[in-house]
C-alpha cells in the first residue's frame, strides 16, 4: 500500500495534509457567533409592528367574515326551527341556499386564510432580510468570520442576540 501511495506521487497526499493544517490554524484565529433567530422574531420591534400592520390590513375582511359565518348560523337556526312549518318545496329551496351559503363561506374563509398567510409570509421574509442585513454589518463591524443561527449548544461568550436586538431596536425607532 505504501509503495501504491509512493507509485501515485507523495504531492497528493503532502497537499491534503497541508491543506488539513492550514484549515485548522484558520480555524483557530476565526471569530465565531450565535444569534438566537426566534427571540429576535418574538423580541425585535419591527417584527411587532409587521404583525400588527398585518392585523390591521385584515382585520375589515376578517370582521366581514365573523360576520358572515354569525348570519350564515342564524339562517340555519331559523331554518332548523321552521322547517316544519314549511312546504316540502321551500324547505328544499331554503337548503340548498343554505349549502350554497355554506359553500361561499368556506371558500372565502380558504380565500382569507391562504391571503393572510401569503401576506404574513412576505412580511417575515421582509424582516428576515433586515435580520440578516443588520447581523452582517454587526459582524464586519466586529470582525466576526461566523454567525451561525441554529446550534445545539452556544456558549455565553459567542451569543450576540442581544446585541443584534438592540441594533435592531435602534434601527426601529
Amino acid at each position: 500500500m505504501i509503495r501504491s501511495i509512493l507509485a501515485r506521487g507523495i504531492g497528493p497526499v503532502l497537499f491534503a495534509v497541508f491543506t488539513l493544517c492550514l484549515a485548522s490554524v484558520t480555524m483557530a484565529q476565526s471569530k465565531i457567533a450565535y444569534v438566537d433567530a426566534s427571540r429576535l422574531i418574538d423580541e425585535a420591534p419591527q417584527s411587532a409592528a409587521a404583525m400588527t400592520r398585518l392585523d390591521n390590513d385584515f382585520s375589515q375582511r376578517s370582521q366581514t367574515l365573523r360576520s358572515d359565518m354569525e348570519d350564515y348560523r342564524w339562517q340555519r337556526s331559523e331554518f332548523e326551527n321552521n322547517q316544519f312549518s314549511m312546504t316540502a318545496s321551500d324547505a328544499e329551496q331554503k337548503i340548498r341556499e343554505l349549502q350554497i351559503l355554506q359553500r361561499n363561506l368556506e371558500r372565502n374563509q380558504i380565500n382569507y386564510e391562504s391571503d393572510y398567510t401569503d401576506a404574513r409570509n412576505r412580511a417575515l421574509a421582509d424582516f428576515e432580510a433586515t435580520v440578516s442585513r443588520v447581523i452582517i454589518d454587526y459582524a464586519k463591524r466586529n470582525n466576526i468570520d461566523l454567525v451561525v443561527q441554529e446550534s445545539v449548544y452556544a456558549s455565553h461568550r459567542i451569543v450576540i442576540t442581544d446585541e443584534i436586538l438592540q441594533e435592531l431596536i435602534r434601527l426601529h425607532n
